[in-house]
């Protein structure tokens, strides 16, 4: 008897898991597809970031403050992923996460997959977070969301606090362009 138990037992097992390999195997490949419309995240400090800023080659820089814990920050992504897309060559499109960087792997890589970006993603990684709010802006309350528009030298040019929309973002990038072509124009007329 208590072999016959132990037969049934292995059959349910074996039975049981070639389907749940099946299952397995579906899952990983979902996951797979997911991960890879993930952009790759990694910590940015703030050296780094004002290196970010200052290296514009030519194009503005669109960044974008938010958290996964911060709803209009989610609403505004598709927006946000449409300016990345359609800004071509003149402008990045940068967010930069305000979790803990140690929240990559459970927080903001999951917030991610389901809320595809095409745009590069960052985590803050910095001990102070008031020197860091003050070094963007010092009229920056740290509120999110909260996008910094730069023009093609690294200056910014716009600060636009709370939720966007695609509008708000190309009206920023258009001022930011007529000022750099009204200050080229000044300058080639000396």
């Amino acid at each position: 008897m208590r072999t016959a138990i132990i037969l049934l037992f292995l059959t349910l097992i074996v039975a049981c898991g070639g389907e749940e390999t099946g299952r397995g195997n579906q899952r990983a490949e979902s996951t797979d597809a997911a991960a890879a419309a993930v952009p790759s995240v990694r910590t940015i400090t703030l050296p780094e970031l004002q290196r970010l800023i200052q290296d514009r080659n030519g194009k503005h820089l669109v960044l974008n403050m938010w958290a996964t814990w911060c709803v209009p920050c989610k609403e505004e992504f598709p927006d946000l992923s449409s300016l990345a897309e359609n800004a071509g060559d003149t402008a990045d499109v940068v967010g930069i996460s305000l979790d803990y960087p140690d929240e990559i792997d459970s927080r903001v890589i999951p917030f991610l997959r389901q809320n595809p970006v095409s745009f590069s993603i960052y985590v803050a990684d910095v001990a102070n977070q008031d020197n860091f709010i003050n070094s963007l802006n010092q009229n920056w309350s740290g509120a999110l969301p909260t996008t910094f528009i730069y023009d093609s030298d690294g200056q910014q040019t716009a600060m636009l606090v709370g939720k966007r929309t695609l509008t708000d973002f190309e009206n920023a990038l258009a001022q930011t362009s007529a000022d750099n072509s009204e200050s080229f124009n000044r300058e080639s007329q000396r």
